[in-house]
């Protein structure tokens, strides 16, 4: 679909409107230690206080406005996209091989049909086989509209 990969690269460039939005909890506890010297003849007394909690929050929130110009998810886009064309002629090709194919066999069946029960009924599945596989291909177009190979009456 031709406006998918639209989208995608819409999406894409887009994304750049959308901010990165981070959080960050810093949380330290430290020991509250101080040195009391009352006097030249007293002897220095530690004074041991209360443990000093800290806790810092960051709330970070960022935009890549330059996506809105070119999204280097978009070469992943286009390499997609190329590869779905690649991927799409080769199943056109596949297709047209079979049924030409099995049109071929079609028409050997109708202009010189053998003889042999069991080679005419050969025919008839490999043809039964080539419309199978179109089908799986085409998401069963051609067993709709094409008719099925029927013995003929001798």
């Amino acid at each position: 679909h031709e406006n998918k990969t639209k989208r995608w690269h819409r999406n894409a460039r887009l994304s750049g409107l959308i901010p990165t939005l981070s959080f960050n909890v810093n949380r330290s506890v430290q020991d509250n230690i101080d040195i009391d010297r009352g006097s030249t003849t007293e002897q220095d007394v530690f004074i041991i206080g209360p443990k000093e909690t800290d806790t810092q929050w960051d709330v970070e929130i960022e935009w890549e406005l330059s996506n809105l110009l070119w999204n280097p998810a978009q070469t992943t886009i286009d390499y997609r996209e190329k590869y779905m064309v690649e991927l799409r002629e080769d199943i056109v090709h596949e297709v047209t091989t079979l049924y030409f194919e099995r049109r071929t066999l079609q028409l050997t069946l109708y202009l010189s049909p053998p003889e042999n029960q069991y080679e005419y009924l050969t025919l008839c599945l490999k043809i039964d086989e080539l419309t199978a596989r179109l089908d799986a291909l085409t998401g069963g177009y051609l067993s709709t509209y094409a008719a099925s190979c029927k013995k003929q009456s001798s």
